[in-house]
């Protein structure tokens, strides 16, 4: 595994913003594919990144407006989710473990495009549902979908 693969995984395991923040090129793309795309380490920091390691605390709370479908987020534990590598086809992906009452699934998974020791790329896939679903059943994961809305009606 590329060593700035491993120190992203270590970062988001410890939920260590800073570190995952440093990780990224000035240049950096980062991406919530369907949803969002930020330039930078600061815009990525705010929002993407942000929204990966405790966005949890809002799929699991049954009032909160996130513009997932209630009946996908039920059992949800707002406990940070933790990352694995795994090699798919020749690619590293990380797939991302969150807790449910039932037990643990996979609810998202990203890929880095790496330049040397930092991330020039990442593509979050979390609304992204048929993806989800495949590459779980390719990985011979459990999987849980969060439909294809980021947005709440409010916002529409």
């Amino acid at each position: 595994m590329p060593a700035a693969l491993d120190a992203f995984v270590t970062a988001f395991n410890a939920r260590d913003l800073d570190g995952l923040t440093a990780l990224l090129l000035d240049t950096a793309v980062v991406e919530v594919v369907g949803a969002t795309t930020q330039y930078g380490p600061e815009a990525a920091r705010r929002t993407v990144l942000t929204g990966m390691l405790f966005g949890v605390n809002r799929l699991a709370d049954p009032d909160a407006r996130t513009g997932i479908d209630p009946s996908l987020t039920v059992g949800v534990i707002a406990e940070p989710p933790r990352v694995e590598a795994r090699l798919h086809r020749g690619r590293w992906v990380l797939v991302h473990w969150y807790r449910h009452r039932d037990g643990d699934a996979v609810r998202a998974f990203t890929m880095l495009e790496l330049d040397g020791e930092r991330v020039a790329r990442l593509r979050n896939y979390f609304y992204n549902a048929e993806l989800i679903a495949d590459l779980g059943a390719e990985l011979g994961v459990p999987t849980r979908s969060n439909g294809h809305r980021w947005w709440t009606e409010e916002a529409v």
